[in-house]
């Protein structure tokens, strides 16, 4: 019907009443948004993405990986759209290799992009916690937090204080690697983050601060006692 009409006003005003009427999992109309989504102006294939969303069954592949390549797309308010519409319809757990696809959007010159991504990754890391796909999410997070985009590590930052899980070694051992990097913003951002990470009292990170006390870069050194201090007294 109005989908099809010749006005592309009218086009996309019927693709976005499709968030509101259409039942999720009707397949004729997730085909046609589908289409539109590889296809079409911004304005369409942002609201495309934004309704499959809320049309596309939870684990549909095709959906799914449709969304995953519009995170290229060359336009900002699209690659929103697809970073909200991504966690809507995942099903399942996601694998690591989705959650390093949008972790990879940090880096994204726009900043709606980056704030969106920090927030779609804190709603598909929240259900595997432990897990090694929200270990590689945190990795991929921690890297960035050396970015030579001062703009690319906050955002990182913000994103590792939704995903950590206090007090998890390998999250607490990639933090505390970044303690010894040579740039000074590095650091502090690290610190910030080890907050984000360590319980207090907590032995395993206490341990791993311990070692760089012994750092020959005295600005180093300072920065783990500060990070001790940060981490508090054990129990006991």
């Amino acid at each position: 019907g109005c989908v099809k009409d010749s006005d592309p006003t009218v086009q996309r005003a019927a693709v976005e009443s499709l968030c509101h009427v259409a039942e999720r999992g009707h397949e004729r109309t997730t085909m046609v948004l589908a289409k539109r989504l590889s296809g079409g102006d911004a304005l369409m294939r942002r609201s495309a993405a934004k309704a499959l969303g809320h049309v596309a069954t939870q684990g549909n592949e095709r959906c799914i990986t449709l969304l995953r390549k519009t995170l290229q797309d060359s336009e900002a308010q699209v690659r929103v759209a697809a970073l909200e519409s991504l966690p809507l319809i995942l099903g399942t757990e996601a694998t690591a290799q989705l959650l390093s696809e949008v972790a990879a959007s940090l880096e994204d010159p726009d900043e709606a992009v980056r704030q969106t991504t920090v927030k779609t990754l804190g709603l598909m890391v929240v259900h595997g916690q432990g897990n090694d796909a929200a270990a590689a999410a945190v990795e991929a997070i921690c890297v960035r937090l050396e970015h030579r985009f001062w703009w690319v590590a906050r955002s990182a930052l913000k994103a590792l204080g939704l995903v950590a899980t206090k007090g998890d070694p390998r999250t607490i051992h990639s933090v505390v690697q970044r303690l010894s990097n040579p740039d000074r913003k590095i650091r502090e951002l690290a610190l910030q983050a080890f907050a984000f990470v360590a319980s207090d009292g907590e032995k395993y990170a206490a341990e791993a601060l311990a070692q760089l006390l012994e750092h020959k870069d005295e600005q180093i050194r300072r920065c783990s006692v500060q990070a001790l201090t940060k981490l508090g007294p054990g129990e006991g």
